[in-house]
């Protein structure tokens, strides 16, 4: 049998494992340096356990920066997906939002626990506690406590994660060793992260934007607005990271996309009261009345004009991202351009490098979890083809 090894226990590595095993071709043995495996899987859930997105395939796509996991995507999409989960025997739903979740009472820990006691089932061996250390286009060397150990391998797949939440085990130190022996490596940056706003209340916090339209130069997003002590997070803002990375720092928001301006102007000049009032009138939430009082001067307020532009229009100044620990996923890591569209090294046949390590963006809402099954998926079919 050939000889599989599998670095990193996360959605991608056991998904490789997965779709190997069932092949009943390979011996197969995941190693992951954390005490059990799936950490960030597992605290991932604990927001709304979406495992990916009922979207059509053209929307999903579109979510990608990167072409090798689009394509990637096309070999195991959304319903692939469902198919896999229905294997291991966890029945899904989709939500209102058209996010893919597993069937109301199962938990993360449910579905995990399925996934492992079907790879054991098939003759997959899980070693914990064991960190890589260095690795050739032969053998790996894994490390327990003070122990290094060598184990030759015809297959090689790296799963080695990226840096966000670093208490998940997800801590990106393995980018030295790749940076070490000539790849080119991306620094790691926050992905998916809350904004820091310029002139801040702290006391905004808890508080949440309803069907708002967010803008960051050409590119708008509707949707819902988390208030915190230092900003703001929510999908939209999670979607438009990527400008703040690239040095924008202007925020709008529009309170009321429904409304155009001039119909917004037409029902002030027939309204009946004071502002405060009008903002109300609209169903606006007395944050945007606190919001406006903090940030627009009071000849700005008493300006007509320059207030009802605000209500469609109201400009924040981004300082920056949360840092990357605090981001629920992060970009930069090991280059696209290092592997085939297969997710093999181009430097090493046979090695394959998937998931979060990878440099590749994309929004929540399903559409990590999705890339990191579908990466796993290509890898190991790569793998059952050059065996065959």
């Amino acid at each position: 049998m050939k000889k599989v090894v599998i670095i990193g226990g996360g959605p991608s590595g056991l998904m490789t494992a997965y779709q190997l095993s069932k092949s009943k071709q390979f011996d197969i043995t995941v190693f992951d340096a954390n005490k059990a495996v799936a950490r960030k899987f597992l605290v991932a859930g604990h927001g709304g356990f979406n495992l990916s997105n009922a979207k059509d395939s053209n929307t999903f796509i579109s979510n990608y920066n990167h072409s090798i996991i689009q394509e990637a995507f096309h070999a195991f999409d959304n319903h692939a997906v469902v198919s896999f989960l229905n294997e291991i025997g966890v029945e899904t739903y989709v939500g209102s939002s058209g996010k893919l979740f597993p069937k109301v009472g199962i938990k993360p820990i449910d579905v995990l626990n399925a996934w492992i006691s079907m790879l054991k089932d098939n003759g997959v061996r899980i070693v914990t506690n064991h960190e890589l250390v260095d690795f050739d286009s032969k053998q790996i060397v894994v490390q327990n406590n003070d122990t290094k150990t060598v184990h030759i391998f015809d297959y090689c797949v790296l799963a080695l994660g990226g840096a966000s939440w670093k208490k998940t085990g997800s801590t990106g130190t393995w980018f030295s060793l790749f940076k070490q022996k000539q790849f080119d490596v991306i620094p790691f940056e926050a992905s998916n992260a809350g904004m820091i706003i310029s002139n801040w209340d702290t006391h905004f916090e808890g508080n949440v934007l309803k069907n708002v339209l967010v803008q960051i130069a050409d590119r708008q997003l509707l949707g819902e607005v988390v208030l915190t002590t230092y900003g703001v997070e929510g999908s939209p803002i999670y979607a438009l990271n990527q400008y703040v990375r690239s040095g924008i720092s202007e925020l709008s928001i529009n309170f009321k996309p429904q409304l155009s301006f001039d119909e917004l102007t037409l029902r002030f000049s027939k309204f009946k009261g004071n502002k405060s009032e009008f903002l109300s009138s609209l169903k606006l939430s007395k944050i945007v009345i606190r919001l406006f009082k903090r940030f627009l001067s009071k000849a700005e307020f008493l300006d007509d004009e320059t207030f009802l532009r605000n209500i469609v229009e109201f400009k924040l100044s981004v300082d920056k991202l949360r840092p990357i620990d605090e981001a629920i996923s992060s970009v930069g890591g090991l280059s696209m351009n290092e592997m085939t569209s297969n997710f093999e090294l181009k430097k090493n046949p046979n090695i394959y490098a998937i998931g979060e390590m990878l440099d590749w963006d994309a929004p929540t809402g399903g559409y990590l979890l999705q890339a990191c099954f579908a990466s796993g998926f290509v890898a190991a079919k790569s793998i059952i083809d050059k065996s065959n």
